[in-house]
């Protein structure tokens, strides 16, 4: 190790993985051109109980870094991503998917936001681009996310989405990491509400890239709107739980959502917020099914 690298933060590069070969197989691939010190971080793959093992798609993979694939039973991208935090050695971990493609200089900006005053133990999301601008679903879906962080971070950052985020392992794993409940969605909202209401810091670096590449047909996009409509609702009983009151959002949050493609760049306009309006509605019946199935494991 170089004197130089060895004042770098180390980082463990966390990649939860379920059914996608190929896909994670492109992305350990656009690894390589990550420039960042090869003794200052590795890799750990997460195969959540795949049908198919995915230790050979990570074994064809050459790396200038250690890759680590572990496997476990399928339990959610959350219980994947405590898995690697516990089995890294590194001092940080940069999470991400296997459906994105970091820019080359991401760790460099994530490892300098953090070697900025008091940011050492930080929570710090980066920026998520969408690669799909053609596509109307992943289009729609990205538009969402994006409006539900403006929303979020409209006083200060302190929410992201887990596909490109970089924290302090050993305040990670103090703050008990992503609650394993939530299975499939919902984590990263009840992972970023608790770090804060901790007194955990968090911060925002812009030029920390990754390309989100998720294709989508109609049904995918509709299953994946359900799914987080349970996670809200599971996230609301478990702050209910806490004695802490979650006000419902007012109409013009959702007025402005389905209108916010008309301040957008992308075209189709009008089919975007006819998806958007369609996601509220499957959303709310997520959420309903889900309070539903509550009431009847309380009776």
């Amino acid at each position: 190790m170089t004197s130089e690298s060895s004042q770098l933060p180390t980082f463990s590069v966390v990649v939860p993985s379920y059914n996608r070969p190929a896909r994670l197989t492109q992305m350990l691939m656009g690894l390589s051109e990550l420039e960042y010190p090869a003794n200052c971080w590795d890799v750990i793959v997460v195969d959540d109980g795949s049908q198919e093992p995915l230790a050979p798609a990570v074994q064809s993979v050459s790396l200038p870094v250690s890759i680590k694939c572990i496997r476990q039973d399928n339990s959610g991208p959350g219980v994947a991503r405590n898995a690697a935090a516990k089995l890294s050695e590194m001092e940080y971990l940069a999470f991400t998917a296997d459906d994105c493609r970091p820019a080359p200089d991401w760790l460099t900006r994530f490892a300098a936001a953090f070697k900025t005053n008091g940011m050492e133990r930080a929570l710090i999301g980066g920026t998520v681009r969408h690669a799909l601008p053609g596509e109307l679903c992943p289009t729609a879906s990205h538009l969402l996310v994006e409006y539900l962080k403006s929303v979020q971070n409209a006083d200060r950052p302190r929410f992201f989405t887990p596909n490109n985020l970089a924290v302090h392992k050993n305040t990670f794993l103090e703050a008990g990491g992503f609650c394993e409940e939530f299975g499939a969605t919902g984590e990263d909202r009840e992972f970023c509400d608790r770090w804060s209401s901790l007194g955990n810091e968090t911060g925002l670096e812009p030029k920390a890239v990754v390309d989100h590449a998720h294709p989508q047909t109609l049904v995918d996009f509709l299953k994946q709107h359900f799914a987080y409509g349970i996670g809200s609702a599971r996230f609301r009983a478990l702050r209910d739980g806490d004695g802490q009151q979650t006000v419902p959002e007012p109409l013009g949050f959702y007025l402005r959502l389905v209108l916010s493609p008309m301040r957008s760049g992308y075209s189709r306009k009008f089919r975007l917020m006819a998806l958007l309006l369609m996601a509220q509605v499957v959303n709310a019946c997520g959420a309903l099914s889900e309070r539903i199935s509550d009431k009847d494991h309380e009776r």
